[in-house]
């Protein structure tokens, strides 16, 4: 059986941080289609935008 993994967009609020509620939304959207894994920070380039 093959495993189905997806790449996440990451929503950022209008101060350009990740938003919590919104990216929650975005991941149990996701997972409601039954899919295996989420990929996050990774093919989308939002990890340009986040500082450490």
């Amino acid at each position: 059986m093959a495993e189905v993994i997806v790449p996440a967009v990451t929503v950022f609020d209008h101060n350009g941080k990740p938003d919590p509620e919104d990216n929650r939304r975005v991941i149990e959207y996701l997972l409601s289609y039954g899919i295996d894994g989420i990929l996050v920070l990774d093919f989308t380039g939002e990890f340009t935008e986040l500082s450490v």
